[in-house]
């Protein structure tokens, strides 16, 4: 399965702590499977994962989108290990 798909069937069963999104993939992006894996946990009435989208292409819209897809913060690529810490502090 591609990575997207890939998110979607992993997640069905689970709920991650974490999940990084990446915004482009082939076939079904990020944003696509964050409101798919969002639908689904509405559903099924589940906690949810964090999710966190991550893209090398910045454009100033991009958290926008991905907030309004239901991810729970955004990093823009090459991003730091103090970056990523304040997004794992930020979770808990």
């Amino acid at each position: 399965a591609l990575p997207g798909q890939k998110a979607l069937e992993m997640s069905a069963d689970e709920d991650y702590d974490l999940i990084l999104m990446d915004l482009q993939m082939p076939v079904t992006d990020g944003l696509t499977a964050t409101r798919e894996i969002r639908a689904r946990e509405s559903k099924e009435n589940r906690k949810g994962s964090r999710i966190v989208g991550v893209t090398a292409h910045a454009l100033a819209d991009d958290r926008r989108k991905c907030l309004d897809a239901g991810m729970n913060d955004y990093l823009s690529k090459p991003f730091s290990v103090d970056d990523l810490k304040r997004i794992l502090k930020e979770s808990v």
